[in-house]
């Protein structure tokens, strides 16, 4: 294995990162790995596009991708916490299961936190799994309680 190298995805990667956003939804969602998420295709590729709504680090070992991570950013409401209001929202966390408990993760999510305290985020967000709670907590991410969600 080669020294892991992160860098930011651009526009040239919007196909590359739609393949990815569907393997980790098979991943989080426990789907066969043969599921079809090409309805997701023309909404993911949207979404990467937007280089200015999110940032999304690769991880690469030579040149193959072996992880991926993106932040969301959005302003809410300012409170007394966040007075910007300024958010960053993790998701779309992956490690390619090989290159699992290396940091790679770790790394990615430092690189997220920092692009976020750049672009001046108040507050850095996450939904975690139950494999990545421990990780998170570790980089100083606490539990929250009363989070819920309606989807329309």
């Amino acid at each position: 294995m080669n020294e892991i190298e992160l860098r930011r995805a651009g526009a040239q990667d919007v196909p590359l990162l739609t393949d990815l956003r569907k393997t980790v939804l098979i991943a989080a969602n426990k789907l066969p790995a043969d599921a079809d998420l090409s309805h997701l295709d023309a909404p993911c590729a949207a979404y990467f596009a937007d280089e200015g709504k999110h940032t999304t680090i690769l991880a690469l070992d030579g040149d193959k991708i072996v992880g991926v991570g993106s932040a969301d950013y959005h302003t809410e409401m300012p409170t007394c916490a966040n007075p910007s209001g300024r958010c960053a929202f993790l998701m779309n966390i992956y490690t390619d299961p090989a290159y699992r408990r290396k940091g790679i993760a770790a790394r990615i999510v430092g690189a997220l936190v920092e692009d976020a305290r750049a672009r001046g985020a108040g507050s850095v967000l996450l939904e975690a799994t139950d494999m990545g709670a421990p990780l998170y907590r570790k980089l100083g991410f606490v539990d929250a309680k009363g989070y819920m969600r309606l989807n329309l």
